[in-house]
């Protein structure tokens, strides 16, 4: 074969010449081996797209509350929750969740992420016991919450349930498409009800709406739900939609045309004054500890509680994910920590029913009841108070955990003491601390508060009292103060 490497007629040439080749050689290759390199680490260092597009965005945070302010003069207030698993589904009634959990692939389940919306009206009254006589009068809607999926194909409805016109949707009913945007048109169908008695068709369409904020959409949704023996009802409803803020404004139209909800919603950020409907609910609760007839102690029996789901619409089934801490509220209110999240159960003879869930923010670390409040402390530094029927009062931002139980001081606020770690510390033998907080602020008609607590000496390591806080009026009023240290 005849070599076609070219040279020169000179041997000293030929040697620089290859000097010089293999010299680029090893310039070359390198560089691309690094610039190959920087291009994977620059795609595995560019972000992924969100879950659910561009959808994802509108979403409120875990925790976070807002007032709703219905036209014809109601309010309720809403909480939102976010979570990844199955454990949301779990806590529907059974027909509903075993309707919704039929759309998912098992390899799927793991990794849903679900939002759930509760609407707590603030009119709503604790149900009598159960051996109470009846009357004529109408119960007050209790909590209602709807719970949706956030994926690949954006927002979508699994379920509403708390009232009689619950649905679970398989399919889940497209709210917001992962591509929504200004303009945007689509469409769905499916079951509205489990095994086909009822079924669903819904179109939808987003505007702009920057009247309400910059990146706002106002979506519609006609939708139309046929039940399997009856005619279809059409309903029309026009949310506005905020980024980072969910719905900001709702409002929505029957069959005639008649209008059935016209509301706007508001933030409840930390430390707020009370909106005038929560401070109406608050002013009628009693921080005063329920009065127990402990004479009668002799006669008790121990039994096994039987905590239970009641929904209008799905009907009764046992509830497994009790755990504790647990506290009692004056009226008979049972709240249980579980996680993230905090149950309320109403008294009932058959066994204590769920009556709300709410979603203070972050994991719960404490929790007791003050009177007719339950009180929780967050992972968040935060403490979260919550009438007896579910509805959120205020959250007081803290500036440590507080580890130890929320206690009312018995002259109507309650106090935290934060403990966060300020390095090891031994401390021998025991040690009086007095803590003094000023109910009245300084000057004429203060009145001075003083508390004394024995403490043992704690081991090396652990955190160190950083503060008192006193919640004034139960209203969420704030008076801080460290600690007065005796000599």
């Amino acid at each position: 074969m005849a070599d076609s490497t070219a040279a020169t007629a000179d041997p000293d040439l030929d040697r620089v010449a290859a000097s010089r080749r293999r010299l680029a050689a090893a310039i070359v290759v390198p560089a691309v081996v690094v610039l190959g390199a920087g291009g994977i680490a620059w795609a595995d260092l560019a972000p992924a797209p969100p879950v659910g597009g561009a959808a994802a965005r509108y979403l409120p945070a875990d925790g976070s509350a807002q007032l709703q302010l219905d036209a014809d003069g109601g309010a309720d207030v809403v909480e939102s929750t976010r979570a990844v698993g199955p454990t949301l589904l779990l806590e529907l009634p059974a027909l509903a969740a075993d309707h919704v959990w039929g759309q998912f692939d098992d390899d799927e389940v793991a990794g849903l992420r679900l939002w759930r919306r509760t609407v707590t009206p603030l009119d709503h009254e604790v149900p009598p016991d159960a051996g109470a006589e009846p009357d004529d009068t109408a119960a007050p809607d209790g909590q209602v919450s709807s719970l949706a999926r956030l994926g690949p194909e954006g927002v979508g409805l699994l379920a509403t349930t708390g009232t009689a016109g619950g649905l679970s949707f398989s399919p889940a009913l497209p709210v917001l498409p992962a591509d929504v945007a200004p303009g945007s048109h689509w469409e769905g169908e499916g079951e509205a009800l489990p095994q086909g008695f009822a079924t669903y068709r819904v179109e939808g369409s987003a505007a702009a709406a920057d009247a309400a904020g910059e990146g706002c959409l106002a979506v519609t949704l006609d939708l139309e739900l046929t039940p399997r023996d009856g005619d279809p009802v059409a309903v029309t409803q026009t949310d506005t939609w905020c980024p980072g803020r969910g719905v900001v404004a709702s409002r929505a139209t029957g069959p005639d045309g008649a209008l059935v909800v016209d509301a706007r919603l508001q933030p409840l950020p930390d430390d707020a004054e009370a909106p005038a409907a929560l401070a109406a609910l608050a002013a009628g609760l009693d921080l005063a500890p329920p009065a127990f007839a402990w004479n009668t102690a002799p006669g008790w029996t121990a039994s096994e509680l039987a905590f239970r789901i009641v929904d209008p619409l799905y009907g009764e089934g046992a509830y497994p994910g009790i755990a504790d801490p647990l506290a009692v509220a004056a009226g008979g209110t049972v709240a249980v920590a579980a996680g993230s999240e905090l149950l309320g159960y109403r008294p009932d003879p058959a066994g204590p029913v769920r009556a709300w869930v709410a979603r203070p923010g972050g994991g719960i670390v404490a929790l007791a009841a003050a009177g007719d409040l339950a009180l929780v402390t967050t992972t968040e530094r935060a403490l979260v108070a919550y009438a007896p029927t579910g509805a959120r009062l205020w959250r007081h931002a803290l500036p440590e955990v507080a580890v130890a139980d929320p206690v009312a001081d018995g002259a109507g606020a309650v106090v935290v003491v934060t403990l966060p770690l300020l390095g090891p510390k031994r401390q021998h033998g025991a040690q009086r601390r007095r803590e003094q907080h000023e109910a009245g602020g300084e000057g004429p008609g203060g009145d001075p508060h003083h508390r004394d607590r024995a403490q043992a000496g704690r081991p090396a390591g652990r955190p160190q009292p950083a503060g008192a806080h006193r919640i004034h009026d139960h209203l969420g009023q704030i008076e801080q103060g460290r600690p007065a240290r005796d000599p």
